[in-house]
């Protein structure tokens, strides 16, 4: 709900390249749609999956961005943008229309979504625990 923001101990060496390489691959796999704009040294990575859609009425869809940013030795992590349209959509459908049964569904797509912050920084923490 709220904004992420985390900062790790890097090397020299870091490559962030890697690191989005290494985001990608953890979370393809899972059905994730994963955009990428680099622009100098910082990279903005978005997670998505389950958007649109049916998915606008279960209350499913998880988005994450993320903004990553190297300055010396630091790698700055900043996440937003996490998306709860569908998860109120499905609260009043459920309240209207299917006697709650949306609500449970919607349920599911919360708890997904608080934890997709925390899915991706444990990703960020086992690639540069790594190095």
């Amino acid at each position: 709900m709220s904004n992420m923001v985390q900062s790790y101990k890097i090397p020299e060496s870091f490559v962030l390249e890697n690191l989005v390489t290494f985001i990608q691959q953890r979370f393809q796999p899972a059905g994730y749609m994963i955009s990428v704009n680099s622009v100098g040294n910082a990279v903005q990575v978005t997670l998505q999956k389950n958007i649109g859609g049916i998915h606008m009425v279960t209350g499913l869809g998880e988005q994450l961005t993320i903004n990553f940013a190297v300055k010396e030795t630091a790698l700055n992590v900043f996440s937003s943008n996490q998306y709860w349209n569908d998860k109120i959509v499905a609260g009043v459908v459920g309240m209207f229309c299917c006697f709650g049964i949306t609500w449970i569904t919607a349920a599911i797509g919360i708890f997904k979504q608080t934890q997709l912050p925390n899915d991706v920084n444990a990703a960020i923490f086992t690639y540069i625990s790594s190095l």
